[in-house]
């Protein structure tokens, strides 16, 4: 009876024994688990910061597109720069001096008080998008000038330019007035008249680009108001 007990015990011992290193063993696999679980992780993170950092590094430190823009008028008196809310009359000459950090494509529309409203650039036949960039281009073109052709009120001239081209804003304005050279109408260089909608393109066209210019890297857009002055 006695040895029956001490046997028993002598065999369970031997048994927690004999479990121990299996214990063990399940132990340190779960840990060689976790390691090996962990490195993999980190080598994941590891490259997709590399990698996604080597793919969006040329977008995140690009260089914002910048563009000077300068409005000029030819008059009696000579050629002078054209000052938020100054003053031009009929027959005046005006010509736009825009220089883009990058390559760029420009477009140009005017409005005056009473929503006639026309684009100035591009035009059919003249200087074309895209403008080489660090260069500067006077438009409409390098001998041509808008010509005022009577008075306006406040005229408004607006400039959209970007990097790459805008297809939505091109197909719009495929259907919008445009200047001609041999137009005798009033504003500037032969504003065509203006569809039903006149006096809501411009502020639209601005509000729509003016806020994507706040997101984009590669927009900007610039206006500029002036009194047209003169007998209506």
């Amino acid at each position: 009876m006695g040895h029956n007990a001490d046997d028993q015990i002598i065999h369970r011992v031997a048994e927690a024994i004999s479990e121990r290193p299996t214990t063990l063993e399940t132990k340190n696999r779960w840990r060689r688990g976790r390691r090996v679980l962990v490195r993999g992780l980190a080598t994941i993170v590891l490259f997709v910061i590399v990698f996604g950092g080597l793919f969006f590094a040329p977008w995140l430190f690009a260089p914002r597109l910048e563009v000077q823009t300068e409005l000029y008028v030819q008059d009696a008196a000579g050629h002078r720069r054209v000052e938020q809310g100054a003053a031009v009359h009929p027959d005046d000459l005006l010509s736009l001096l825009v220089h883009g950090t990058k390559e760029m494509h420009v477009y140009v529309f005017a409005e005056d008080a009473d929503g006639v409203f026309a684009v100035l650039f591009p035009t059919r036949g003249g200087l074309t998008n895209p403008l080489a960039a660090n260069r500067s281009h006077r438009l409409p073109a390098e001998s041509s000038r808008w010509l005022v052709t009577s008075a306006g009120g406040t005229e408004t001239i607006l400039v959209v330019a970007s990097h790459y081209p805008l297809d939505d804003l091109e197909r719009e304005i495929e259907a919008l007035p445009r200047v001609r050279p041999d137009g005798d109408e009033r504003g500037i260089q032969g504003i065509v008249d203006a569809p039903e909608q006149s006096g809501e393109i411009l502020p639209r066209i601005a509000r729509r680009y003016s806020e994507r210019a706040a997101r984009e890297r590669d927009l900007c857009v610039w206006e500029l108001e002036f009194e047209n002055q003169g007998e209506q």
